[in-house]
């Protein structure tokens, strides 16, 4: 019989083995209708040969009932059952009506006849017929590790493992004897154990046992293994390697800090004894202690409050990998109270570093408080690094200090929590850590060391904002006062023009009136004189000089009258532009003369308000005539420059010249002081540069407004 097991032990596995292969790349599995008779052949059907309903004819032992799959649509309860049986090459799942699988103990030979279908992670049997024909031995089953477990590659399996109890649950609370599943540590690995059995007395947490069991898995709906999940029956047999301490805490406590410290003895994978102060417990969850060597973390679901400074003893497993002293499973004993451990001030943050998962005190500047799931999120900013602070709440209506203001500077007692950089590939050597946060106990744990400056962020805005709005207001101000003064200027610069333009009007009628009436007689009387003077060639001398004076005084009042004609009435500007009107004055002085005259025209050429051509017209014909009359010139320039918002004018002459400040008497009734009085009306600029012997310049620069 010996020699039977270990031979079916060995051909299981070598099958198994030889699934794996195949499905890496080796034979294909059979298809079509071909007749199936092991339960290998079944194991190696793809999900659609499975589907296929490929006819099945297998004899096995009967291991153990197993849950069947969720029921059909209007399918009533318990009219299928499942079992698992194993034949010389591996264990299927079998599925098949309740009353051909009623009354079945392990050890049954059955004999099945159905068809396979793929199951939801799996290929099965669905039995049509068939039943106990006998019974039979059960096979060894196949002694797996943790990588074979996890592969997914054996599910349905009779395996044999062995491993650590870490806890144990019983499925229904209120019954201590009934079926229970535990955690079994199994190379480190958590797996879970069903037990279909009552709990042996001797097992106990940190009890290493052997057990045969099922092997099923949790999975997707893509078919894809998450963990698996062992089932022991009522005839699984238990098996006791190691039993732990007679009476929990009864060893010596070993020093917090030995416990991921080299021993070439630290390889059992049980758990320690430790003892120390609490520095901070989350009740069901997690334990935090310290001693006088260092600091750990218990994973603890025991439900007994501490508070910090309470002494306990902790048995517990130790978790490996993390770089931290962490006990899993953990119980703990309280021993004493005493006086809340003082938490370790950090002068610098690398300080921190040293701390980790101890008590802990900074000082740092508050710069933004979150909620977070479970409570709140804080930033501090401490010597220009940023901390995290998280405070967990139980309570969901708990609502922030209205202390707790961003710019505080505070005082922080909490939890330090180093996090860990997994991109960090440093192959060995010591572990610099980049950052960390603090949990905080309770919001007792911050305490406000300075209010924020008034000056905050939030304030600096609504000041910028305040005053962005007053710019505005004011800007917008600004803007609908110079528009109106624009307005207004504009309706003083027509009601002027209008003015103005009846002044011309009226004064063009004066000159007229002048020129037909004063002119009129005066040219007449000069007339009449000229003729009296020549009937009285031979009456005496006297009366001859009396007509000749009074002759001279007629031509002299003649001349004053066309000079008001002249400056009362601008005619030439009636019938042409002002650069015509001046091309006709320069033309009209230069002609008859030796003196050459040029006259130029530059930019665009338009008409402008009456009033400021009538001065630019006034100022050139005073600049023309006084060249033409005084500079004893051989060529006179006029020179009109239009430049978008500006006009120039340019009178120059090669003439004597003469000095500025002693100019001549003007003929034309206003010299150069009327000049300058008319280019101020203009607002404009008048430049007279004048050399003895080498001629005068005069340049007018006038700011245009269209008419």
């Amino acid at each position: 019989m010996n020699t039977f097991t270990r031979a079916a032990k060995a051909v299981i596995l070598a099958i198994i083995l030889a699934c794996f292969a195949s499905t890496a790349g080796g034979q294909m599995p059979p298809g079509g209708n071909e007749l199936l008779t092991n339960a290998t052949q079944i194991r190696q059907l793809t999900e659609a040969q499975a589907a296929k309903a490929v006819p099945v004819h297998i004899q096995g032992v009967m291991l153990s009932y197993a849950g069947a799959p969720p029921l059909e649509p209007g399918e009533k309860p318990f009219t299928r059952r499942a079992i698992v049986i194993a034949d010389s090459t591996a264990c299927i799942y079998v599925l098949g009506p309740s009353t051909n699988f009623a009354n079945l103990q392990a050890g049954d030979l059955m004999d099945i006849e159905g068809v396979t279908d793929p199951g939801q992670f799996a290929p099965f049997v669905i039995a049509k017929s068939g039943g106990r024909i006998g019974t039979a031995p059960i096979p060894e089953p196949i002694i797996v590790n943790y990588q074979q477990l996890i592969t997914g590659g054996l599910d349905a399996q009779w395996i044999e493992v062995s491993g650590i109890v870490r806890s144990y649950e019983f499925n229904d609370h209120n019954i201590t004897n009934g079926p229970w599943h535990a955690e079994l540590a199994v190379e480190g690995n958590k797996v879970t154990v069903t037990f279909d059995q009552p709990r042996p007395p001797l097992i106990e947490p940190d009890t290493e046992i052997k057990v045969k069991c099922l092997c099923f898995y949790r999975f997707t709906s893509q078919r894809q293994a998450l963990r698996p999940t062992l089932a022991a029956n009522r005839d699984c047999p238990i098996t006791i390697i190691k039993s732990p301490a007679a009476i929990p805490f009864e060893t010596k406590p070993n020093p917090i800090s030995s416990i991921l410290q080299f021993s070439a003895a630290n390889v059992s994978g049980h758990r320690v004894h430790v003892r120390g102060v609490v520095t901070f417990h989350q009740q069901n969850q997690t334990l935090w202690i310290r001693d006088s060597t260092g600091v750990a973390t218990i994973q603890t679901r025991q439900d007994e409050p501490l508070e910090p400074g309470d002494e306990v003893d902790v048995l517990g497993f130790p978790e490996y990998g993390s770089g931290l002293t962490v006990l899993d499973d953990a119980i703990f004993k309280k021993i004493k109270s005493s006086i809340p451990p003082a938490p370790w001030p950090l002068s610098t943050l690398n300080a921190a570093y040293e701390h980790d998962q101890d008590l802990v005190s900074v000082d740092a500047l508050l710069t933004d408080v979150q909620p977070v799931l479970g409570g709140k999120m804080l930033t501090l900013l401490d010597n220009e690094k940023t901390i995290s602070a998280v405070l967990k709440t139980t309570n969901n209506a708990w609502r922030t200090p209205d202390s707790w203001k961003p710019g505080s500077m505070v005082h922080v007692v909490g939890i330090c929590s180093v996090v860990r950089d997994e991109s960090d590939y440093t192959l060995a050597g010591i572990w610099h850590p980049q950052s960390f946060q603090i949990l905080l106990r309770s919001p007792e744990d911050l305490t406000i060391v300075k209010p924020p400056n008034w000056w905050t962020p939030n304030h600096w805005a609504l000041v910028l904002g305040s005053v962005s709005v007053i710019l505005l207001v004011v800007t917008g101000l600004v803007v609908w006062s110079a528009k109106k003064n624009l307005r207004e200027e504009a309706q003083g610069r027509a009601t002027a023009e209008a003015e103005f333009a009846a002044i011309l009007s009226e004064r063009n009628r004066m000159a007229r009136e002048i020129h037909d009436t004063l002119a009129q007689g005066l040219t007449a009387i000069s007339v009449q004189l000229r003729l009296a003077k020549k009937e009285t060639k031979s009456t005496p001398g006297p009366l001859t000089q009396h007509l000749e004076t009074a002759q001279e005084l007629v031509r002299s009042s003649l001349d004053e009258a066309r000079n008001s004609i002249w400056n009362m009435r601008s005619h030439v500007l009636e019938n042409g532009n002002l650069a015509d009107a001046l091309s006709g004055i320069l033309e009209q002085m230069t002609d008859g003369k030796t003196v050459k005259a040029n006259f130029e025209v530059h930019g665009d050429a338009r008409r402008l308000a009456p009033m400021i051509e009538n001065n630019i017209l006034r100022v050139g014909q005073e600049a023309i005539t006084n060249a033409a009359k005084h500079s004893k010139a051989n060529l006179i320039r006029v020179r009109m420059d239009f430049k978008g918002k500006e006009l120039q004018l340019t009178v120059s002459d090669d003439g004597t010249g003469f000095e500025t400040t002693k100019p001549k008497a003007s003929t034309g009734g206003f010299g150069l002081v009327g000049m300058r009085e008319r280019v101020s009306e203009l607002k404009g600029q008048l430049d007279i540069q004048s050399v003895l012997g080498q001629g005068t310049t005069i340049n007018l620069q006038v700011p245009l407004m269209d008419r």
